[in-house]
């Protein structure tokens, strides 16, 4: 049971397939909104987000992304994607894929620091042991 992954093939396929629908859908709208057609378009593009960020943590809690790195990287991502001009990226699907990792291999998501704090100990230890 411990070899055996939370998140199966088919479903990160899925969630990440929708992660790309809806970056490709913040593109489509970004592009709309700067061609001046229709600004009002950015106006429906919130709904969309949060939308299917309510649609991704429902998810991901459901699948066993109960830690705080797994629902940091989600939300960091979908608040970077909120940022106009950042919206041209990507950021929705790498968060996504990232916590899907990270729930699949819990054993990593425990080495990723927290804050720089926890970083700068272990950084601090590592060069006492070089000494």
């Amino acid at each position: 049971m411990d070899n055996q992954k939370k998140i199966s093939l088919v479903e990160a396929l899925l969630m990440v397939l929708l992660s790309l629908f809806v970056d490709g859908i913040d593109i489509l709208f970004s592009f709309i909104a700067l061609t001046g057609i229709g600004m009002g378009v950015l106006i429906i593009l919130p709904f969309v987000d949060g939308a299917f960020f309510a649609i991704i943590e429902f998810w991901l809690i459901m699948r066993g992304g109960f830690g705080f790195r797994q629902q940091v990287s989600v939300i960091v991502g979908n608040l970077l994607d909120m940022i106009w001009f950042l919206n041209l990226l990507p950021f929705k699907t790498v968060s996504t894929m990232i916590a899907i990792y990270m729930i699949n291999h819990p054993n990593v998501a425990q080495m990723i620091p927290v804050g720089t704090g926890n970083l700068m100990a272990k950084v601090a230890s590592a060069a006492a042991a070089a000494e």
